[in-house]
This record gives structure tokens, C-alpha cells and sequence, in this order.
């Protein structure tokens, strides 16, 4: 396979997975507004659903994308109750925090390729 097209193949991937992590995030968003209070639960958990569909449409290929959707959502969630922050605020902050150090690693690594 050519070079040009294993790049533009892994390019569109990264896209989807980018897409799925917020997709995911937001819909995780949602999910806590259907959240039993007191118990900081969810009855209706919306981003399984979107998972299940992108694994049966897409295969597993964008698997890093619901890895980073999900660890963001549970490190916010986990946060917002060991700290005792507002939830969606802290699941925000999460995901900026998250891209953040992405970026950080994507210079480190790609200067360590080159």
C-alpha cells in the first residue's frame, strides 16, 4: 500500500476517533442531566449507545477515541466527587486538560521521531 494512502488512511482515523472522543464527552454530558443526585448516577447513559454503533458501523479501529472519551468522562465524574465541583464543569475542564497534554505529547514524540 502506498505511503500517500496508509497516511490519509490513519489522518481520517484520527478524525473519526477526535470526533467520537467529543461526541462521546457530550453526549456524557447529557447523560448527567438525567443523574440521580445524590448518588451521582446515571440511569441513561446515551454515549454506549453511540460506541455501540460506531464499533458495529466503523469496526474497532476507533477504539482510541472512545479509550479517551471514556477516561476523560470518568476522570471528570471521579474528580467532581473527591473534590465536590459541579460535575459538568469538571468533566469540561477534564477534556480541556486532556487535549492540552495530547498536544503536549504529540511535540514531544514527534520530535523524538524526526
Amino acid at each position: 500500500m502506498p505511503a500517500a494512502v496508509t497516511r490519509r488512511r490513519l489522518a481520517v482515523d484520527l478524525g473519526l476517533s477526535l470526533g467520537l472522543a467529543v461526541a462521546y464527552f457530550l453526549l456524557a454530558r447529557i447523560g448527567m442531566l438525567f443523574s440521580v443526585h445524590s448518588m451521582q448516577v446515571s440511569f441513561l447513559w446515551l454515549s454506549a449507545g453511540l460506541v455501540l454503533a460506531a464499533v458495529l458501523l466503523l469496526g474497532p479501529r476507533l477504539a482510541i477515541g472512545w479509550t479517551m472519551g471514556t477516561l476523560v468522562s470518568a476522570v471528570g465524574v471521579y474528580l467532581s466527587l473527591k473534590i465536590d465541583l459541579p460535575t459538568g464543569a469538571t468533566i469540561v475542564c477534564t477534556f480541556a486538560l486532556v487535549l492540552i497534554a495530547m498536544a503536549a505529547l504529540r511535540g514531544i514524540v514527534r520530535r523524538r521521531v524526526a
